[in-house]
């Protein structure tokens, strides 16, 4: 339960980040390629939530909406492809994470003498540490932001991600 309502906070604040994403730029160009990020991304995070399909396939989708959003991003304005790719590598990261939490959900439901079980502790290690950094620049980038919606990106995409992992070690921890 603790879980579903991280992600459902995290769902929010996703979608919190979005409309920000979508509204910070006055390129036309820029917005369409971040709308179709956003709208990705939260659609994947909704359909995961609300079990509409495997979670493999929506991180899949989540992927490559945010990979896809790369080559197009302008050309001029370094701060503005810097932050693409933040929340590009943002949404690779909350992809992993989904897959994580829904490994974490169905290895309570798997029996005792299963091979598989939590991942591994380099794996959640690792993305204990992704997390963490990642949180930390979207702090950076809240202190260096001029204006509001400059601030509440990242602030909300870090956010999502923090939450994103402190759900998936929830389901890791209920789970064994």
């Amino acid at each position: 339960m603790f879980a579903e309502i991280l992600h459902g906070a995290a769902i929010v604040s996703t979608g919190l980040g979005a409309c920000c994403m979508v509204v910070q730029h006055r390129a036309r160009r820029a917005r369409l390629w971040d709308a179709a990020m956003a709208i990705g991304m939260v659609a994947a995070m909704v359909c995961t939530a609300a079990g509409w399909g495997p979670p493999i396939l929506w991180s899949a989708a989540m992927v490559t909406f945010a990979l896809a959003v790369l080559p197009f991003a302008p050309r001029r304005g370094e701060k503005h492809r810097a932050m693409i790719a933040f929340d590009a590598f943002g949404a690779v990261l909350m992809a992993v994470l989904m897959i994580a939490m829904s490994v974490g959900a169905q290895t309570g439901a798997s029996s005792a003498s299963s091979h598989h079980g939590s991942p591994p502790i380099a794996l959640a290690g690792g993305l204990a540490v992704a997390v963490l950094g990642y949180s930390g620049r979207a702090a950076i980038l809240v202190h260096r932001g001029t204006g509001a919606v400059a601030r509440v990106r990242p602030l909300a995409m870090g956010g999502a991600v923090l939450l994103m992992g402190v759900a998936a070690l929830a389901l890791g921890d209920t789970a064994g």
